[in-house]
């Protein structure tokens, strides 16, 4: 049983590791925000072009 702890404890640290360096390459969140919002701007434009 107490192996099968160890593996336990061992596979999570491994996905904590990999979480972190997958978070670590996205964007800051304010960052996302701004394109959506810019992409919401620009669609609002062409849709009152487009009209």
């Amino acid at each position: 049983m107490a192996e099968d702890l160890e593996k336990f404890i061992e596979d999570q640290k491994a996905k904590l590791a990999q979480d972190k360096a997958e978070l670590e390459n996205d964007p800051p969140y304010m960052e996302i925000r701004v394109r959506v919002l810019n992409s919401f701007s620009e669609f609002k434009h062409i849709s009152r072009v487009s009209l």
